[in-house]
């Protein structure tokens, strides 16, 4: 599967400017993917509709089990916000479909670029009137922290089964453990305890 994720990751990073629609390029890519030889049986039996479908579905993803409650433990705290690639539709539908109480969405289109453009991660601070050092990146892949601590921001790892490969997230440790990051969690709702 880490060769699927690669398919969809490397366009995205390649971009210097975002798409006039996410879900367009996920459409694409999805019928690029489905003219490889392992997925060729699912591509007769998948008409446009179905297609569109299947694209659009990220629009209807649920949270991890902790992150409804950990985010409104973290909004009483912080102004708390996503920053993603997505477009800024896609993650309000997000956040309306899985209850994610966001103060904020940063997208690659409003920014106008994608993750890991220091656009992303200095727009978003900018906009907040915070300097970088004032603001945590929370992720569940190392790569997006490394990028955000390379721009002056915190950063916060929540180990995800799924999201990094196990090998690569039983490794991340915190700064006080000889690690590169500032914090590692396992649930939001322990990172609202931690803050």
């Amino acid at each position: 599967m880490s060769g699927d994720k690669d398919t969809i990751r490397r366009p995205v990073m390649l971009l210097a400017e975002p798409p006039a629609q996410l879900t367009l390029m996920l459409s694409t890519l999805l019928d690029e993917m489905l003219k490889n030889e392992r997925w060729a049986h699912l591509a007769g039996k998948w008409d446009d509709d179905n297609r569109r479908e299947l694209a659009l579905m990220w629009h209807k993803l649920n949270g991890w089990p902790d992150t409804t409650e950990g985010l409104y433990a973290l909004k009483k705290k912080a102004i708390i916000g996503t920053l993603s690639n997505g477009s800024a539709r896609l993650l309000v539908d997000m956040a309306k479909h899985a209850d994610l109480p966001w103060d904020i969405v940063f997208s690659g289109d409003i920014l106008d670029s994608y993750k890991p453009n220091p656009k992303m991660y200095l727009g978003a601070a900018q906009r907040l009137s915070l300097t970088p050092d004032k603001v945590a990146m929370v992720a569940a892949h190392i790569y997006d922290l490394r990028a955000a601590a390379s721009h002056g921001l915190k950063t916060v790892y929540v180990r995800r089964s799924g999201e990094d490969p196990a090998e690569i997230r039983d490794q991340v440790k915190p700064k006080a453990e000889g690690g590169e990051v500032d914090v590692v969690v396992d649930t939001f709702l322990e990172l609202a305890d931690v803050l």
